[in-house]
């Protein structure tokens, strides 16, 4: 990462939550972050141990745009888990797909990704 060779960083359930401590770790610690991130059926909670720090109101807002993208029918990580994610960042974008736990792929779907992606690559 600290070769500078990413420009972002996308994760899907439990990568999600990774890709959001990850984040904020590196601007806490003063390191370059990726431009935006991807959250796909992300979570706050529950969190590793020594991240302690993480998701708590006196934490910075992470700067990194996201875009977070939750299914309607979700039984794993519910929208609400996503919004909850997209509350962490200072500029979120909620994506609320049709669909249950998994990437959606339909053409709206990917033009929604594009669309955010557009303003970065």
């Amino acid at each position: 990462w600290a070769r500078d060779d990413f420009d972002g960083i996308m994760g899907f359930s439990q990568g999600a939550a990774a890709c959001s401590i990850f984040t904020a770790h590196l601007e806490r610690q003063g390191l370059r972050p990726p431009r935006f991130c991807l959250c796909f059926s992300g979570f706050v909670q529950p969190l590793p141990r020594n991240a302690a720090w993480y998701g708590h109101d006196a934490m910075p807002r992470i700067a990194a745009p996201c875009l977070v993208i939750s299914g309607s029918q979700d039984g794993i990580t519910t929208p609400q888990n996503g919004r909850q994610l997209a509350e962490l960042f200072q500029q979120a974008h909620v994506y609320t797909h049709e669909r249950g736990h998994g990437v959606p792929q339909r053409a709206k779907d990917l033009q929604v990704y594009a669309d955010f992606l557009g303003r970065f690559i």
